[in-house]
């Protein structure tokens, strides 16, 4: 999966996923996180990840012409 793929699936502002839920994704979404487009935070509770999307990931879907629908 593509950066920019990701990123159009993440404007969602209540986009929470899991390891044991979808582990292929984890791990693109970790590759995001290393590139510094994301934060993940893992849910102590239920282990549900979500996602903060960073300055330059912000950029980047603003050069995408995607609008996030939450707060960054």
């Amino acid at each position: 999966m593509q950066p920019e793929e990701l990123l159009k699936l993440l404007k969602d502002k209540n986009f929470r996923t899991s390891e044991a839920e979808n582990p292929e994704l984890v791990s693109e979404l970790k590759k995001l996180e290393e590139a510094g487009l994301i934060r993940m935070m893992t849910s102590a509770d239920d282990g549900s990840i979500s996602v903060a999307i960073t300055t330059e990931g912000f950029n980047l879907m603003t050069k995408m012409g995607l609008q996030h629908e939450g707060k960054i």
